[in-house]
């Protein structure tokens, strides 16, 4: 049975356990991280699951993690993740294990109602790490937060960022790291100019359900304002605190448009053949198919102004071919499971941008034109 690492939201503790713990080591782990809640006194066998509830019950839980958070260096921030999909509860629950005050919006009560009971964990392959999770939905969600993260479908942004207006105040900052492109003029019309942040990662997350997300430890995360880099100082500070390796860039469009481009490639041709990432790149014909599409968007990124390298993004291609050989994109999962796809916020939108700018994507707009007449209309 593999190990699990557990974090009590509680205290900065952590401990090595299996994935059921016998009765003694939750009594034990109770009697000295929760002396005041000596409830449940004859247990025998208590899962991972029920721990975290047996967690919620302490009096003091709030008040010990606030103090954690005050002690521990970086800046920590309330935070709501709006979407609580696999990146999102990627990026929430390491925040959490930061320090952080993080909470869960979605729109499943299902999700929600999972999210509690059994909080999240990251399978990293070679151990696993659990937090507590706090979700709830949108018109349930209170209190003044200082960042929203947004992982809903790019589709979805105006909708989900009119359903927590409430959690937004004069300070609060906007963060999309969704997939496309767009999405920060959504936030802008809610948190203006000087409070929106872009950024954009390459970490991986695949979920197996709510609750259990399988990643890795490398990647890094890109994040920069619509007004310039200084202004997402903080936020970059709260991330590299909670363990993310955050990437220094004087633009953070290139990889943003850099990720596009990686995405609009193996995106569409996954969704079209049904091959995962491995399957395209053992391919001649899906390779080049590759190639040509990244080309396109190249060049409709130098007509934005943004100096997107081509040799780079074909390396994060290649490497993607060797070491994800199994992932499944997000757009062929999207048909598999007969969902709208993302082809407008991401192929669609370099599509578009081409035409605004007289640059050709003839490969792009095929593609993209095949991946619509197999979603739902």
């Amino acid at each position: 049975m593999r190990a699990t690492t557990w974090r009590c939201v509680v205290g900065p503790k952590e401990f090595v356990a299996p994935a059921t713990l016998p009765g003694r080591d939750a009594v034990r782990h109770r009697d000295s991280q929760h002396p005041e809640n000596r409830c449940h006194p004859d247990l025998r066998s208590i899962s991972v699951g029920s721990l975290i509830s047996l967690c919620r019950l302490c009096s003091a839980q709030r008040d010990a993690a606030t103090a954690d958070r005050a002690t521990s260096g970086g800046r920590q921030m309330k935070i709501a993740v709006v979407g609580s999909g696999a990146m999102g509860q990627l990026f929430g629950a390491r925040l959490a294990l930061g320090g952080n005050d993080v909470s869960f919006v979605d729109a499943n009560p299902q999700v929600v109602e999972r999210l509690n009971a059994d909080g999240i964990t990251l399978d990293f392959g070679t151990g696993t790490t659990s937090v507590v999770a706090s979700a709830t939905t949108a018109a349930d969600a209170r209190g003044i937060v200082d960042l929203v993260m947004m992982f809903t479908k790019g589709f979805h942004t105006e909708a989900a960022l009119e359903s927590i207006g409430h959690l937004v105040g004069k300070a609060t900052f906007g963060l999309t790291l969704q997939n496309g492109l767009g999405n920060d003029v959504v936030l802008e019309q809610q948190f203006g100019s000087e409070r929106t942040l872009i950024g954009m990662t390459d970490l991986p997350a695949d979920l197996i359900r709510p609750g259990l997300v399988r990643t890795r430890r490398e990647g890094k995360v890109a994040i920069g304002g619509t007004r310039g880099a200084m202004v997402a100082q903080g936020v970059r500070e709260t991330f590299s605190a909670a363990g993310f390796t955050v990437a220094e860039t004087t633009d953070v469009r290139v990889p943003i448009w850099e990720k596009v481009a990686f995405n609009s490639a193996l995106n569409t041709i996954s969704a079209l053949t049904r091959q995962t990432v491995g399957q395209i790149g053992t391919d001649g014909g899906t390779r080049a198919l590759v190639e040509n599409v990244v080309d396109e968007v190249v060049d409709v990124a130098h007509a934005e102004g943004v100096d997107i390298d081509n040799d780079r993004i074909m390396s994060a291609v290649s490497s993607a071919f060797a070491h994800h050989t199994d992932h499944k994109t997000s757009m062929l999962g999207d048909i598999e499971s007969g969902r709208r796809t993302e082809i407008d916020n991401i192929a669609g939108a370099v599509v578009q941008r081409g035409r605004d700018h007289h640059v050709e994507t003839p490969v792009l707009d095929v593609l993209c034109t095949l991946v619509r007449s197999t979603q739902p209309s």
